[in-house]
């Protein structure tokens, strides 16, 4: 199994290089019978181009795998690039459960496609026993599965679908093991080209106990699990956008942090956090950069308003201006929803 040296992910790739090479003309076909728009064609035909040339990257993509399961194991990950899934496809030799759209996607859909044992998911009455009766048939080789489908934010929190329990259960013989990645800090908002010298770090966490008894208690371990792990990941690039979960983990660690509430007086009389500045959104600027004159100049700036719309372009702007600034999502709703209950939602 491939899993015994993750780290040497990247050199599946090179045959796969030489084989995109002598069929680049079948795929350049496929790709003007499948994507009927001239712009869907021009992405198609870079992600085809890319394809090509990520063995030249991949090396300096993975960064290290750590606690790799060295048994045959159901795997749950996050999804949020294309990258990051062709790095654990070829790492790890899986079974992959995935939505059939994903074969529409360009370049996750080669991988899919040219490279991978996949089950597809359909939008069907039916699809839950198809699916269960394809992976009994698999003999060898980790599943993968993503429990929120495909292409999700880092910072959603994952809520699992059923199919993780029935595989789980059908399975009960293969250790439950989530992994948790930081493909977003490490890849630029394109999703496929890595920062300069940056690497993802891809964490398997512990194996998780259950007896499948009640299908939501175990959902719900494996959604805490994914969860919390994601607090535990080096980020190795600013994030523009933070979770409460995490900004309650940074807090904790005593990480440089300044939490700003731009919401108005009167929201402040229905609930408060004690531990936030009020700003208005007018000086939030100069109150930054005077904060910065006394405080560490690694400070990230977290904002906090009742949802997390208003904080976001504020955040955009400041970040524009080479301030860390970080939009708390949710804001202080998801506070009060997901780490202090005791305070009043409005």
């Amino acid at each position: 199994m491939r899993a015994d040296n993750p780290n040497k992910a990247y050199q599946p790739f090179v045959a796969i290089f030489f084989l995109c090479i002598s069929t680049i003309a079948f795929i350049g076909l496929y790709v003007f019978t499948l994507f009927p728009s001239k712009w869907a064609r021009v992405k198609a035909m870079l992600s085809v181009a890319y394809f090509l040339y990520l063995p030249a990257r991949m090396s300096g993509a993975v960064s290290q795998f750590v606690r790799t399961p060295n048994v045959r194991s159901i795997i749950i990950t996050h999804h949020s690039t294309a990258i990051e899934c062709a790095i654990l496809y070829h790492a790890l030799n899986p079974c992959a459960i995935i939505k059939r759209e994903a074969l529409f996607l360009p370049f996750l859909g080669s991988i899919c496609a040219f490279t991978q044992r996949v089950i597809w998911i359909n939008r069907s009455g039916a699809q839950l026993r198809s699916v269960l009766r394809q992976a009994a048939e698999q003999k060898e080789g980790h599943f993968l599965l993503f429990p929120e489908s495909t292409r999700t934010s880092f910072h959603a929190p994952v809520k699992s679908k059923s199919l993780v329990y029935f595989l789980a259960k059908q399975h009960r013989d293969l250790p439950v093991v989530p992994l948790v990645h930081n493909a977003h800090t490490s890849l630029t908002t394109t999703s496929m080209l890595p920062h300069a010298n940056k690497k993802i770090t891809f964490a398997f966490l512990e194996t998780i106990e259950d007896d499948f008894s009640h299908g939501r208690t175990f959902l719900e371990k494996v959604d805490g699990a994914l969860n919390a792990g994601k607090t535990t990941l080096p980020l190795e690039a600013p994030v523009d956008a933070l979770p409460v979960h995490m900004l309650y983990d940074y807090m904790n660690k005593n990480v440089p942090l300044c939490v700003i509430d731009i919401r108005t007086h009167q929201e402040l009389t229905a609930a408060k956090l004690p531990f936030a500045h009020h700003v208005e959104p007018d000086v939030l600027e100069d109150f930054c950069i005077t904060y910065l004159e006394s405080h560490a100049p690694s400070t990230i700036f977290a904002l906090l308003c009742h949802h997390g719309v208003r904080t976001a372009p504020l955040t955009a702007i400041l970040r524009k201006k080479g301030i860390n600034a970080c939009n708390i999502i949710g804001g202080i709703n998801a506070w009060s929803t997901y780490i202090d209950t005791s305070l009043p939602k409005y």
